[in-house]
């Protein structure tokens, strides 16, 4: 069988993993803080500090009563069913309308569905600009 990868392990400099990410705070993993939103998917959830700061503003934001819960349900929900672009079947722009969060209201999102640590298949959701 002809091996394809050009590198070898003796050619990887540094790594930096998933678990590694969410140890470190720059993504936040939904499925273990909120496995009641997160039933939405049957892979692992996580998202970035970024998109979870815009969620915490919004749900510590005491003129619009909103619940990390609630929030986090209507991220997860749209990332399904506001999809706006799709760049191919893994990945996808989606909005969300987030009140309470700064003056806008609507955010877009991307959502990648990619390989673990461990290569079984997580969604990862990101601001639209982030990689």
């Amino acid at each position: 069988m002809l091996n394809n990868n050009i590198f070898t392990e003796d050619d990887i400099i540094s790594t930096y993993t998933r678990s590694q990410a969410i140890e470190d705070g720059y993504l936040i993993d939904i499925t273990a803080n909120h496995p009641n939103e997160a039933r939405l998917f049957k892979f692992p959830v996580a998202m970035s500090r970024e998109v979870w700061n815009i969620i915490d503003s919004a749900a510590n934001n005491p003129k619009t009563c909103g619940s990390h819960a609630g929030i986090i349900f209507d991220v997860l929900y749209m990332s399904i069913h506001g999809i706006t672009k799709r760049f191919n079947e893994s990945e996808h722009l989606f909005q969300v309308i987030i009140v309470g969060a700064g003056q806008q209201t609507t955010y877009t999102f991307k959502a990648i569905c990619g390989p673990a640590d461990d290569m079984t298949p997580c969604i990862t959701i990101l601001n639209e600009f982030e990689d």
